[in-house]
């Protein structure tokens, strides 16, 4: 079985047959006692002290502010205040323009279908044998010869609108 060494307190604990070796404590006189609580007290003390120093320090840069700085930070949430602003009004306007175009698009269709129904309606009604009847009910009839008058135009005054030659 392998040996497993453990520290604690003062000497070395072997997992094994053999039986641990202590080492001598060394004694302390008094005065070593106190020279050792001598320093560690300066030492906690100093640690304190920096930490003291470290916290008032920190407290007088919080509480220092500059104007310039506190002007720059009034300008900064100016700027993003009126950024929040401008996409709100832009997203409202966007949703205002999809609704009107939605409502245009409902209209042209409803006018479409319109259209369509009267196209149909006009195409079903105009029959050519009706119209035929129909002219012939109110008196209409084909023209003659002696309607249709034909001229003859000259090609030198063709074109001409109050004596300017058009090109």
């Amino acid at each position: 079985m392998a040996a497993r060494e453990y520290k604690k307190f003062r000497y070395v604990y072997t997992n094994g047959s053999a039986a641990p070796r202590l080492e001598p404590v060394p004694e302390y006189t008094p005065e070593q006692r106190r020279r050792d609580e001598l320093r560690r007290r300066r030492a906690w003390e100093e640690k304190k002290r920096r930490e003291r120093s470290l916290v008032r320090q920190n407290q007088r840069r919080e509480t220092l502010m500059n104007p310039g700085y506190v002007f720059f930070l009034a300008i900064c949430i100016l700027a993003v205040g009126t950024v929040c602003g401008l996409f709100l009004h832009m997203q409202s306007t966007l949703i205002e323009q999809r609704e009107s175009c939605y409502v245009l698009e409902q209209e042209l269709s409803e006018l479409q279908r319109d259209n369509d129904i009267l196209e149909h309606d006009i195409m079903t009604a105009a029959n050519l044998n009706q119209i035929r009847t129909s002219a012939e009910e109110l008196g209409m009839t084909y023209p003659d010869m002696d309607h249709v008058v034909y001229y003859s135009v000259d090609n030198s005054t063709y074109g001409t609108e109050s004596g300017i030659y058009a090109r």
